[in-house]
């Protein structure tokens, strides 16, 4: 039969200690971005109103996709596609020509 090849290593206290302030920083990283993605998230399905008088709800009523069928119109859609590539080939343009950005 064959053994378990398992290896265990043993730390010395000073590498515990290193590890752990290690993991600590890991995840306040981890929170730090966490977070902010969640309140985004979450902000994005609430009315404006709300959000704005009484910051983020958890009441469920107040919960709405109307900022995303509003993003999800073709014909607004369309027009800020269009704008946003007038502009972007001016910026192209300006470069090409003047070998600047401003």
């Amino acid at each position: 039969m064959e053994k378990d090849m398992t290896i265990k290593i043993k730390y010395s206290r000073t590498d515990k200690i290193v590890l752990g302030i290690g993991y600590t920083l890991l995840g306040l990283f981890v929170l730090a971005i966490i977070v902010p993605l969640v309140y985004v998230v979450l902000a994005s399905f609430m009315d404006p109103t709300v959000l704005n008088n009484q910051g983020l709800s958890f009441n469920i009523k107040d919960w709405t996709i109307d900022a995303y069928r509003r993003v999800l119109e073709v014909q607004v859609a369309a027009a800020e596609a269009e704008v946003a590539t007038q502009e972007a080939l001016v910026g192209i343009s300006k470069i090409l020509l003047f070998g600047t950005h401003y």
